[in-house]
C-alpha cells in the first residue's frame, strides 16, 4: 500500500517539526514528540491551557480578529462576482 504523503511531503514536514522543536518561547507550545511512522503523521505538542490561538483570538478579541476562513470565501465571492 502506498502512502499518501509524497516523500517530498514528508521530509517538508519533519523539517517543520524540527524547527518548530528548536524554538524556546514561553508563549510556544513545545514539541513533546513526532510520530512519522505510518500515517497520519502527527506531533504531540505541550498543552495550552487557553486552547489553539485561533479560539484564544476569538474569546479576547472578537472585534479585532477575523477568521481567515471567512476572508478567503469573501476574497472568492468578490472576485468571482467581478468576473
Amino acid at each position: 500500500m502506498g502512502s499518501v504523503f509524497p516523500s517530498v511531503a514528508r521530509l517538508d514536514f519533519h523539517r517543520d517539526v524540527r524547527l518548530l522543536a528548536a524554538l524556546e518561547d514561553p508563549r510556544l507550545a513545545r514539541v513533546l514528540g513526532l510520530c512519522s511512522r505510518g500515517e497520519p503523521l502527527c506531533v504531540a505538542l505541550e498543552y495550552l491551557p487557553h486552547g489553539d490561538l485561533h479560539r484564544y483570538l476569538r474569546t479576547h478579541a472578537p472585534d479585532q480578529y477575523a477568521d481567515p476562513r471567512a476572508l478567503l470565501s469573501n476574497q472568492v465571492n468578490n472576485e468571482t462576482s467581478v468576473r
